[in-house]
């Protein structure tokens, strides 16, 4: 397993190249996490549908869904360093947005699944994520075309915010992160707010191609760094949610690389 360097970040050193070092290697333990925690759980197994072949979980457990959703964190992270580098900073924050409710859903599953009694919350979250899609299958057959019941964002939110584990003010909580997913929803809807930004004045025209010197890419770093930070805490759950010790003990060293020298995260 790859070990973080010692290097602990200062608020100077954002926006620099040890910043791109931390993700590079933030990553790269990620993927040794990850391959080893798919251990942990049983791999899919090989079924056909329609007449093509397609891989499917024999089970639909919260273990299952809290490792494909940390798959989805490190590919949502390292697609947005590279749109980040060339400067396509509306798909980098709109991927950025996925990444966020990912990692709220590792902290749900995580705190749902230690219940004694499992949350009727859970229940639906699961039946929704492992549905089979058949939404072409429906529209073919002339069956009116339904979403799956999927438990509202606000739903998991709550249930965060109002777990004993969460502590604080849960009205508090519950707030702070729909006002986080709001502030970058527009990234991912396409308002006039956030497109505006793709706006050169220099070359006074939108800007479709790469764009390095973007201008914004500075801020989009600092909030990158935090959606790393929140990445690096999603497999703690996970180390907690599948009791494994060394994927626990292995967060502690990537969390104190993202925190100052009293435990607080740097620069979010």
């Amino acid at each position: 397993m790859r070990q973080p360097k010692r290097v602990r970040l200062k608020e100077s050193q954002l926006g620099t190249a040890a910043m791109q070092s931390l993700f590079a290697d933030t990553l790269n333990w990620m993927d040794d996490r990850l391959y080893w925690l798919e251990k942990l759980i049983p791999q899919p197994t090989k079924i056909r549908i329609e007449g093509a072949v397609a891989y499917r979980y024999p089970e639909k457990t919260p273990q299952i869904a809290l490792v494909l959703r940390l798959a989805r964190i490190v590919s949502g992270l390292r697609a947005s360093t590279y749109l980040w580098s060339a400067g396509l900073l509306q798909e980098q924050a709109a991927i950025c947005r996925m990444v966020n409710e990912f990692q709220d859903d590792v902290t749900f599953l995580t705190l749902a699944q230690l219940e004694e009694e499992q949350p009727p919350l859970l229940h639906r979250f699961l039946e929704a994520f492992f549905a089979e899609e058949n939404s072409a299958k429906n529209f073919r057959s002339g069956v009116r075309v339904k979403g799956h019941d999927t438990p509202n964002r606000k739903n998991i939110l709550n249930y965060i915010s109002q777990h004993p584990a969460s502590g604080g003010d849960p009205f508090t909580g519950s707030n702070a992160s729909l006002a986080l997913s709001f502030a970058i929803s527009g990234y991912v809807h396409g308002s006039a707010e956030h497109i505006v930004e793709m706006f050169d004045p220099a070359k006074r025209r939108l800007v479709t191609n790469v764009w390095p010197e973007n201008p914004f890419c500075p801020a989009h770093e600092r909030d990158l760094r935090n959606y790393f930070y929140r990445g690096v805490l999603a497999f703690g759950f996970a180390g907690v949610a599948l009791n494994d010790d060394s994927t626990k003990s292995s967060v502690l060293d990537f969390r104190k690389l993202y925190e100052d020298s009293e435990g607080n995260p740097v620069g979010l």
